[in-house]
């Protein structure tokens, strides 16, 4: 929930979730963003729901939530093919040192942003 309230109160944040695995963190995603919609609806109207590429996506292969204010909340796999991605802040769940180190260097050059959206 914390990363969702990020995603509402900083416009245009990019907030990744990890696990071991990716179809692992899309399960583990879809089960708690289900959960806390159904415990809060008024989260559900910050969301953009449309079809395509524009809104949001929660299956086992692709879990990526798009917020009417450009905020992103998605899952990334901890793997090589991964560096090089930017994201703002994120939630790691159960990975290995080896992992954590290439989440690191995924990450390291964010740049930080202040709560009007401005870097």
């Amino acid at each position: 929930m914390l990363e969702m309230v990020t995603c509402i109160l900083y416009p245009g944040i990019k907030v990744f979730m990890t696990s071991g695995g990716k179809e692992q963190a899309n399960g583990i995603a879809i089960e708690k963003v289900t959960e806390i919609i159904e415990l809060i609806p008024a989260l559900n109207n910050e969301i953009v729901w449309d079809r395509g590429e524009k809104g949001s996506k929660m299956t086992k292969d692709n879990f990526s939530l798009k917020f009417k204010n450009g905020s992103i909340f998605d899952v990334v796999a901890v793997r090589q093919s991964t560096r090089g991605g930017r994201r703002h802040s994120g939630l790691i769940d159960e990975v290995s040192n080896i992992a954590f180190k290439y989440l690191f260097l995924f990450v390291e050059r964010g740049h930080h942003m202040v709560a009007n959206g401005e870097a």
